[in-house]
């Protein structure tokens, strides 16, 4: 079942909710349903909300601005703080810590990921 977001009108999809197995020792933790982006987050979106709030670009900009060959790209080199900034300043949905964890342990090994500690902003 699809809702949009009543934000930015993006499709979101609901997570049920579930045990997640959290941290090294895979302590099980209850995560309550929440609701994720069908697609990913791009350069464009993500530029649209550095314009609005003057949040700091990614890294890989130039003079803070997404060039154009990659501006339908998923957007990359964003910390998991600034995906958070993104999710409150423009964005209806905040996913709490444990959640993102769940998701980040769905991407490819680190050496694959754009960058050192880096990774795709959560859709």
């Amino acid at each position: 079942m699809f809702s949009k977001s009543p934000v930015d009108g993006k499709l979101m999809v609901p997570v049920e909710e579930g045990i997640f197995l959290s941290g090294p020792g895979n302590k099980p933790t209850w995560i309550e349903t929440y609701l994720i982006d069908v697609y990913p987050t791009t350069n464009a979106d993500y530029a649209r909300f550095v314009r609005a709030t003057k949040y700091r670009a990614p890294q890989h900009w130039p003079n803070g601005k997404c060039p154009d060959s990659i501006i339908d790209h998923p957007v990359v080199w964003v910390t998991w703080h600034d995906a958070a900034a993104y999710a409150t300043g423009g964005r209806d949905v905040l996913r709490h810590q444990q959640a993102h964890r769940r998701d980040l342990a769905h991407l490819p090994p680190a050496r694959s990921r754009p960058g050192p500690g880096r990774h795709r902003l959560p859709p």
